[in-house]
């Protein structure tokens, strides 16, 4: 586990702080459909000095001024803070949360767009369907729900400003070949060193609302899943839930970096 902080500041002075450094920080937002390996990917970067997260923050992002609230948000949950702003890393998983798609020109945003393949998706979807969450009722809502997502992610990244700003990554990179996926990763955040594949558990990790509660995520690495059951899926609706998949995922790669 995350050592604990020795002593938790003041609600009022993290506010005041995110007042201070919301015109300098700089952000990382991952977008992607929900079971893409948005939680693993956020644990890995939290073990870097440079970035600070909080799982998910459920901010609604309408225009820049809520880059404060998130830094708000993730500031209190945290309670205490060096000296220095440090990037802040969200996850986007549902449409809703993102009402300005023009996000990823906003300033000192960087985007990284991470993508399942969509059977797996789905299947991983209806698994939760204990949760209250209308997309998890049947296996048409769940492929609505993915449909969604990459029409969203499309329009995200067609706000991408340059390169520079956007990557694109799947899953089955990240967790098939992690030293390939977090290497390519590494070079377009520019940091000093790569990423690696184990990480450790946050304050946040198997936290409800804050991300993956599942078991796997305490593995402490990136853990390579048997793909869940084959759904019966109409082929009519196989067909097309690929055809989306692989145009978006060639459309993305089109406008950002990737491995």
């Amino acid at each position: 586990m995350s050592p604990t902080p020795p002593e938790r500041v003041p609600r009022r002075v993290t506010r005041l702080l995110a007042r201070l450094h919301a015109h300098r920080a700089p952000f990382l937002f991952i977008h992607a459909p929900m079971r893409s390996g948005t939680t693993l990917l956020q644990h890995i970067l939290a073990q870097e000095p440079e970035f600070l997260t909080a799982g998910e923050t459920h901010v609604v992002y309408r225009s820049p001024r809520d880059l404060r609230r998130l830094l708000e948000r993730v500031y209190a949950y945290h309670g205490w803070l060096g000296v220095r702003p440090r990037c802040v890393v969200e996850k986007c998983v549902t449409d809703d949360l993102v009402e300005d798609c023009s996000l990823p020109a906003w300033p000192r945003v960087q985007s990284v767009f991470l993508v399942r393949e969509p059977l797996d998706t789905i299947a991983s979807l209806l698994a939760l369907r204990d949760r209250p969450w209308p997309f998890t009722e049947s296996v048409e809502t769940a492929a609505a729900y993915y449909l969604a997502r990459l029409v969203q992610l499309e329009r995200l990244a067609e706000s991408v400003p340059a390169r520079a700003r956007g990557f694109v990554l799947t899953y089955a990179e990240l967790v098939e070949r992690p030293e390939q996926a977090l290497g390519a990763l590494s070079r377009f955040l520019e940091l000093g060193r790569p990423l690696r594949s184990e990480y450790r558990e946050q304050r946040w990790t198997g936290e409800a609302r804050r991300g993956d509660l599942s078991p796997t995520i305490r593995q402490g690495t990136i853990v390579r899943r048997e793909s869940p059951a084959r759904l019966d899926i109409p082929p009519p609706l196989r067909e097309r839930l690929v055809a989306a998949h692989d145009a978006a995922l060639a459309r993305l790669r089109r406008r950002c970096d990737g491995t």
